[in-house]
């Protein structure tokens, strides 16, 4: 999976914001470049969950306003959420309310001042984590090293043909049976 990148004044700047909103979580959403994988632009929105300080829900007006406008610049969709008391992991409810499954999600754990930072595939109940690449530099270029199905295919036929021809010389090789006597 491509790391997200995530240049370090971008990365202060998100973090200002969660404590800026604690003890509620901060929320917002991630313009990214479809092919580095940069977070170009953050955007601070409301926190419209019925109980903000252990849930988030980012405002519709927002959403409405900004997601055609990334996209419009031919930037990824993210989104971003801070877990004040928590560290960055997806809570059930974070899994269970994912409605972009091809958007990262970043979540800024901020408990007891221990700032720490993860990303998420949150795809139909799964969670996959994303790698982050925190630094004014780009990262290595990606190497997708997962299989193809044809790849797959092809082991899976090459090793039951090479099971076979085992079994078909280990019978060759026995000795042939003794007379059964009459």
């Amino acid at each position: 999976m491509k790391p997200l990148w995530i240049p370090p004044p971008i990365v202060e700047q998100l973090f200002d914001h969660a404590y800026s909103e604690a003890p509620q979580e901060a929320c917002g959403i991630l313009g990214i470049d479809p092919d580095s994988g940069q977070v170009i632009r953050w955007i601070a929105t409301a926190n419209r969950a019925a109980d903000p300080t252990r849930f988030y829900a980012i405002d519709p007006t927002a959403l409405a306003q900004y997601l055609p406008e990334l996209s419009d610049q031919g930037l990824q969709i993210g989104f971003y959420h801070s877990h004040p008391n928590g560290d960055p992991i997806p809570s059930v409810t974070d899994v269970s309310e994912a409605t972009y499954p091809e958007s990262p999600y970043l979540i800024l754990g901020i408990k007891q001042d221990t700032r720490r930072l993860a990303a998420w595939e949150l795809r139909y109940g799964a969670v996959t984590p994303i790698p982050l690449h925190i630094s004014d530099l780009p990262p290595a270029p990606y190497i997708d090293e997962s299989l193809s199905s044809r790849q797959t295919v092809a082991i899976l036929l090459t090793g039951a043909l090479v099971f076979s021809a085992l079994i078909a010389i280990a019978l060759s090789l026995l000795p042939p049976a003794p007379p059964i006597p009459t």
